[in-house]
């Protein structure tokens, strides 16, 4: 390309774009045209993209974190996902995972995750857990699942002082309205709500003389004061049996949506959930059960063009811009000026943690491309 009254060699086309300030293609010459020019060094950015393909929409950006063959591999895929080849668990529908020996143990559901602790009989009834041995999966999908607090019985202040309606302080009271049976903990100062696995997990802690729990008319509690005093509103409502063990392919899917909170969910079956024929790229990096990541699927001849973001759906890294290609690659650009000059389209939201697990390229930018070069250091990146 012509710098100037310059010509000089570019290594890639995203280079030649950000030195020219257009996203322009090459246009064609014949090379006598070039025999009597002023010529100048290699310009470029070692390793930038050569092509950059047609941006994702923002229907299209679906990001999914795979474990395959029960940890054999991890897969990141990068567009819409086949679910007719894999089940989406259902709210209540759980599993229990870790990311190894000697590591805490996770409770998935409901698109979240809990630190469970197995020496606690109460937890593993309320949860319906006995006997239940966690899967072992990647830490890059671990990542990709917000946590919440862990799950276990929180103290009760007074537990077993007299309450309302002379029940002690830490009893389980349950009425019955036509939506259906509704659970309630005896505090000092009146009654909390709790959802099913809260009510037998405080239960199955101290169940304070009453085996099971106590069921009351309404009235008994209409004029309790209703607090929200025990951090109990991130536990799962109910819990049913766990999902056993059988699928080879665990993913957890996210998906920006309008509301401002994503569409998060985890899928199981015996396979990647790609389109007929279709296959990821393994990457140079790939180590099996190790740590990085194994492979990614992008459409080929297609990119993604992403602002990042936390897992709940807010900002995460505000300055940065991120294109992915169809290898797996992900580069950071500079500013909007340089995606201008790339040609690419306003960006849409990703999950932080799932870009992170990708190969980092090098940043794109105006300033980097017009380096000059006399040779290109060989090597793998």
């Amino acid at each position: 390309m012509r710098v100037g009254d310059t010509w000089h060699p570019v290594l890639n086309l995203a280079s030649a774009r950000l030195i020219a300030a257009s996203d322009a293609n090459p246009r064609r010459v014949r090379e006598t045209e070039l025999r009597h020019t002023k010529r100048g060094p290699l310009l470029g950015i070692p390793g930038a993209p050569q092509l950059i393909g047609p941006s994702l929409t923002a229907a299209e950006s679906r990001w999914t974190v795979c474990d395959t063959d029960r940890g054999e591999a991890t897969t990141v895929l990068v567009g819409p996902v086949a679910e007719s080849s894999v089940r989406r668990l259902a709210a209540e529908q759980t599993l229990l995972v870790t990311v190894g020996s000697g590591t805490p143990a996770f409770l998935l559901f409901d698109g979240r995750r809990a630190v469970v602790d197995l020496a606690d009989s109460a937890v593993l009834r309320a949860l319906r857990l006995e006997g239940r041995t966690p899967r072992v999966v990647s830490q890059s999908l671990l990542s990709a699942v917000p946590e919440v607090p862990s799950i276990t019985a929180p103290p009760i202040s007074h537990a077993g002082e007299r309450g309302i309606a002379g029940f002690s302080v830490g009893t389980v009271l349950s009425i019955t309205r036509d939506g259906g049976e509704e659970f309630y903990v005896v505090l000092k100062t009146g009654v909390q709500r709790v959802g099913r696995v809260a009510a037998d997990l405080l239960r199955f802690s101290d169940s304070h003389g009453n085996v099971h729990v106590v069921a009351v008319a309404p009235d008994v509690i209409r004029s309790a004061k209703v607090a929200d005093i025990l951090p109990l509103s991130t536990f799962p409502d109910e819990v049913g049996t766990p999902r056993d063990d059988r699928d080879t392919t665990l993913c957890v899917t996210w998906l920006p949506a309008q509301s401002g909170r994503p569409d998060l969910a985890f899928l199981t079956g015996s396979g990647l959930p790609l389109p007929a024929a279709a296959a990821p790229v393994t990457l140079a990096q790939a180590d099996g059960r190790g740590p990085a990541l194994d492979a990614v699927y992008l459409p080929a001849g297609r990119s993604a063009y992403a602002a990042a973001r936390s897992l709940s759906g807010a900002d995460a890294r505000t300055v940065w811009r991120y294109l992915v290609t169809d290898t797996g690659v992900r580069f950071a650009i500079r500013d909007d000026e340089a995606a201008r000059h790339l040609g690419l389209p306003a960006p849409v939201p990703a999950p932080w943690p799932i870009l992170a697990a990708l190969p980092q390229g090098p940043e794109l930018g105006r300033q980097q491309a017009s380096i000059p070069h006399d040779t290109v250091a060989a090597g793998r990146s």
